[in-house]
């Protein structure tokens, strides 16, 4: 919102005064993020990627660095799982052997970008016989 004056540096000063207010504001957001809660004992975290092909900027930023972030601020307590969602990736028709290799591809960028197979556990959604049954059940 732009608050108009009557002197015209004023204008100037406020939108000026507002971006910086904005700026503290996110940077105290982001530090309240940073600094949450750890989660409580015995807790399990789980999260998936699909293998899609060339991984992106976005896959890095948004899930991948969070996922080697967990390892490292969470109590060795805490399970973690993390997923190559395979399955979520045939919803459209695939070519198998791209797929396949799609698959092997992701997996090795979750260990190439520092997640520890010793920290988290890591597989194949295919791989889990009562995901392919429970998904089949529900529909």
């Amino acid at each position: 919102m732009i608050i108009r004056c009557r002197a015209s540096n004023s204008l100037i000063d406020r939108t000026q005064n507002a971006t910086v207010a904005l700026s503290s504001y996110l940077r105290n957001l982001a530090r309240q993020y940073s600094t949450r809660p750890l989660p409580a004992q015995n807790e399990v975290i789980f999260s998936g990627i699909q293998p899609t092909g060339v991984p992106h900027l976005g896959n890095y930023l948004g899930a991948l660095q969070q996922w080697v972030h967990l390892q490292k601020i969470t109590p060795p307590s805490t399970k973690l799982l993390f997923s190559v969602v395979d399955l979520h990736a045939i919803t459209l028709p695939q070519d198998a052997a791209k797929l396949k290799q799609w698959k092997r591809e992701t997996l090795a960028m979750l260990l190439a970008v520092g997640l520890d197979p010793e920290r988290s556990v890591l597989f194949y959604q295919s791989s889990v016989s009562e995901l392919v049954v429970g998904e089949s059940v529900l529909g």
